[in-house]
């Protein structure tokens, strides 16, 4: 720590600052501050400081230059996170910043605001009116954001309806994980002329009940690395891919090993076969050879989505799935990797079929609510004689829970 002539405190060495509890701090930087104040600063976390206006004003935005991790929570009074208002040059915003994390800010009306934008009501959470970017961030959650809360902690209609989380004018060019959760004034994601990080791994969305669609047509080819997906209770969304205008040789999400659809009712797992089909069909795993590299799927409760049988790669090592009136058959083929299965309320399910002796790997089966379910193997592609469920063929099973009115072990019918 040191003093300037002028008597005011400068922390040239401080490399973390953590503010807990201050319920009366309204502001944390004085504005006369040298610019070289904090310059050493990589991390800044800020919980529960009820009357903060702002976290990071515009005439201190060049001094954060070794900042990396961010994590406000809990500010409920917080309008932005950067107040650029008299910034004169924008363009790359704290070029080391690394983590983005935003929790709880019920009356934020927007991440960053620049000059004239103070009465502009129609901008997402994340649009700048300035081309901005931020070079290195590569985690950002948001949670709980732009909703106003009464003392009782009951939530109130938004105070603001974000259409658009992310503006065409901000980029993340490394960005590799995005968390968004409890939105409930958003309606997309990504604004039309938006360019996203091609370096996405993971995707995560919970909770946004006013969300449409996920990704747009335009966007699917920048998630070439996405490896997991997870969509849960977003009661209006029909689309987890929109993809009308590509084929399915386009390279849609290649690298993808995981995927949960959790509690999304209105859902419409539906895909267009070419360029100049104008047929869609619905979700045939078969058929959506983007999916052979997946080794995890979770659709629990997502409308009728799939097909009255369905047929699953070979890679797949845990499959869930819950509330399908629908579903009559599901085949594995040959070599199964499965190693966890769970299967609730299937009411149709009546078979489900595996060529080879691969059954010996699962180690979790759970099967609830199953009413027509009889378990059928068949040893080999050509072997027509079927054999029923025997738990002795499962040398790798740790845990089994089974609640059908029949299942077939070692060949004798028994009651569950």
């Amino acid at each position: 720590m040191e003093c300037t002539s002028l008597g005011r405190v400068l922390f040239s060495n401080l490399e973390k600052l953590e503010l807990f509890n201050l319920l009366e701090l309204k502001e944390i930087w004085h504005h006369r501050l040298p610019h070289d104040s904090f310059s050493n600063l990589r991390i800044l976390i800020v919980i529960g400081c009820r009357s903060l206006l702002n976290i990071i004003p515009c005439h201190l935005i060049q001094s954060f230059k070794n900042l990396k991790e961010i994590n406000v929570s809990w500010c409920w009074n917080l309008k932005h996170v950067f107040d650029l208002q008299g910034c004169d040059t924008y363009g790359e915003i704290l070029p080391k910043l690394e983590i983005l994390l935003l929790d709880y800010l019920e009356e934020l009306k927007g991440i960053i605001i620049c000059n004239n934008e103070e009465n502009d009501n129609t901008r997402g959470l994340f649009s700048p009116s300035m081309p901005m970017t931020f070079q290195n961030l590569k985690c950002l959650s948001i949670d709980h954001c732009g909703e106003e809360v009464e003392d009782g902690g009951n939530v109130n209609i938004p105070m603001e309806e974000h259409e658009v989380l992310f503006g065409e004018k901000v980029s993340f060019p490394k960005l590799e994980e995005l968390k968004l959760s409890s939105l409930s004034m958003l309606k997309k994601i990504w604004h039309p002329q938006h360019k996203f990080s091609d370096k996405l791994r993971i995707l995560s969305v919970d909770n946004c009940p006013r969300l449409a669609n996920l990704i747009p047509s335009h966007l699917i080819q920048s998630f070439q690395n996405l490896k997991e997906l997870v969509v849960d209770d977003c009661k209006v969304l029909e689309y987890v891919f929109d993809h009308q205008g590509l084929n399915r040789d386009d390279g849609i999400l290649p690298k993808i090993e995981i995927l949960k659809l959790e509690e999304l009712p209105k859902l419409r797992l539906t895909f267009y076969e070419d360029k100049n089909d104008n047929m869609p069909y619905h979700l045939s795993l078969s058929k959506f050879t983007a999916l052979e590299h997946i080794k995890e799927l979770h659709i629990i409760n997502c409308g009728n989505p799939l097909d009255e049988k369905v047929s699953f790669f070979p890679n797949l090592e845990v499959l869930v799935l819950e509330r399908f009136s629908k579903l009559k058959k599901i085949d594995f083929g040959t070599k199964p990797k499965l190693r966890t299965l769970i299967l609730k309320n299937l009411p149709e399910l009546s078979n489900i079929r595996s060529n080879g002796d691969e059954n010996a790997k699962i180690e979790i089966l759970k099967l609830e609510e199953l009413p027509k379910l009889r378990l059928t193997f068949y040893k080999d592609k050509n072997d027509n004689m079927p054999y029923h469920l025997s738990l002795f063929k499962f040398t790798a099973l740790k845990h089994i829970k089974c609640k059908t009115r029949e299942i077939s072990i070692s060949g004798v019918r028994a009651k569950s």
